[in-house]
């Protein structure tokens, strides 16, 4: 865990009200439910983990204790996923159904020299469409999908 930027976010988080942090969980060290309630009182809205590949297995044995905390307090999981990491969510979502969850980052994005079909982008996007069916699931973009060369990004 990154307790030093966990500390520095508690001290400020009282100045700014506008600050909602969430805590950086390592996926093969998941928190203790004394932590999660540690952080609570310091101001976190949840937590935030990047799934590899290498790491899914161990990601979805976290306790369930942890999950249902997670969905108790009505916290963000804020997640990072490539690939087949997304059978993970699948997994937990499915025993979770009202966990929070945030996916921030879809990768990067494909350089192509010709705008690509439907079907191709609807193969890329498969596995985060597999999730659309949980109501608490949400996928934010970002203008970074702009900022390629050529401008023909999915």
């Amino acid at each position: 865990m990154l307790l030093w930027q966990h500390q520095y976010l508690a001290r400020v988080k009282p100045d700014y009200p506008w600050i909602y942090p969430t805590a950086f969980v390592d996926t093969a060290t998941p928190p203790l439910v004394a932590t999660l309630e540690t952080w609570r009182c310091q101001g976190f809205v949840g937590i935030g983990t990047v799934v590899h590949p290498e790491t899914v297995e161990s990601f979805v044995q976290i306790f369930d204790e942890i999950w249902d905390r997670l969905v108790q307090h009505c916290w963000l999981v804020v997640t990072r996923f490539k690939g087949t990491s997304c059978s993970a969510w699948k997994k937990i979502l499915s025993w979770h159904e009202f966990l929070h969850v945030a996916i921030s980052h879809l990768g990067s994005a494909l350089r192509v020299a010709e705008p690509i079909t439907i079907e191709a982008a609807q193969r890329t996007l498969e596995n985060l469409f597999a999730l659309r069916r949980y109501h608490h699931v949400y996928v934010m973009l970002s203008r970074f999908y702009c900022a390629t060369e050529p401008d023909m990004t999915i």
